[in-house]
């Protein structure tokens, strides 16, 4: 008899292995990393000037809208927003309007927001 519990704990602990491992196959062939995702470069000064150039890569042809809010969260202004094609662009930022400090440069794509911390001279 304990034999037979045995075989069966074993066998049901290997049947909810295989079943996990192909369900798991499953999801993570569904969430694969190679999906295409946008990608904002950096800036290449720590401190911004009054006049700055967004260099960003689109996989595909989308929306997209970049906003600047103050460190407290407040929306300052739009930089752009609108339909972007497929490859990298460089969109101009007028910062003139900010003052000394920090801020959040804050661009949203259709799956994904991307944020960055721009500092003012």
């Amino acid at each position: 008899m304990e034999t037979l519990q045995r075989f069966l704990l074993v066998s049901a602990v290997i049947l909810f292995v295989i079943v996990f491992y192909k369900w798991l196959k499953k999801y993570l062939r569904r969430k694969d990393i190679s999906d295409p995702f946008p990608y904002v470069f950096p800036f290449e000064e720590e401190y911004l000037s009054k006049q700055e150039t967004l260099k960003f890569d689109m996989p595909y042809e989308s929306h997209v809208k970049a906003e600047v809010y103050s460190e407290s969260g407040e929306w300052m202004f739009t930089a752009f927003d609108q339909q972007i094609g497929k490859g990298i662009h460089q969109m101009a930022l007028d910062l003139s309007s900010l003052p000394k400090g920090s801020f959040e440069l804050k661009i949203t794509f259709p799956n994904q927001t991307i944020r960055r911390t721009i500092r003012m001279k």
